[in-house]
């Protein structure tokens, strides 16, 4: 990059500035640019692939959080002033019964209706 001249105006710094952007007119300038003009066939696929990759998954992301209704939730809560924190561990546990006393329960009363005597 030239070195910048004190006498160009602020306009003609930027344009200076962005000579090699504007110089991109092809597949090849833009590999060049990322330096990975000479690189093998291979490792541009892997790149290619993976830059793929990463674009899907982050686009199933918003996906599933528009599809799972995450976005509708976090509206309601911010409408509503509900906390947006998810409960500790101890609080959950507290909603929901003891496996084992379910287990049993439902032991009693199939023991009940199957075999009532």
């Amino acid at each position: 990059m030239p070195a910048p001249n004190s006498d160009l105006s602020d306009l003609d710094k930027i344009k200076q500035s962005l000579t090699s952007v504007t110089s991109i007119s092809s597949l090849d300038d833009v590999l060049a640019a990322f330096g990975l003009l000479n690189m093998p066939t291979a490792q541009k696929y892997g790149i290619l692939f993976g830059f793929l990759t990463f674009l899907l998954t982050v686009a199933s992301v918003f996906v599933l959080l528009t599809l799972g209704g995450s976005w509708k939730r976090i509206e309601q809560q911010s409408k509503s002033g509900e906390s947006a924190t998810a409960p500790d561990s101890v609080t959950q546990r507290k909603r929901r019964p003891l496996l084992l006393e379910r287990l049993l329960e439902g032991r009693e009363w199939m023991l009940k209706n199957n075999y009532p005597g």
